[in-house]
């Protein structure tokens, strides 16, 4: 049967977010090995793309892949999503 990743991610508040790097590439490789054996993996979901609102913690913990200012709503590139869009770019072509 396929296997359908549909939420991997990681908080971290940190910056420059070295911790959701580290994540990202041990998931990513971990991956990629599968599929060179053979496993069926039809995706794979980050949680999240932008920080929300977690009814347990509040605001604190931030999930997103972009970063939100929660004072004027803007949003701007994690360490973590300028990676996974180079793994992406990389190993995606447009056909």
């Amino acid at each position: 049967a396929p296997i359908l990743v549909t939420e991997s991610g990681i908080a971290d508040g940190a910056q420059p977010d070295d911790r959701r790097v580290r994540y990202l590439a041990a998931c990513l490789q971990v991956l990629q090995k599968l599929l060179d054996s053979g496993v069926d993996i039809r995706c794979y979901l980050y949680w999240s793309l932008l920080d929300n609102f977690e009814w347990a913690e509040g605001f604190g913990p931030r999930f997103g892949l972009l970063r939100t200012d929660y004072g004027t709503l803007s949003r701007t590139e994690t360490r973590g999503a300028a990676m996974f869009r180079q793994v992406l770019a990389s190993t995606y072509r447009a056909a």
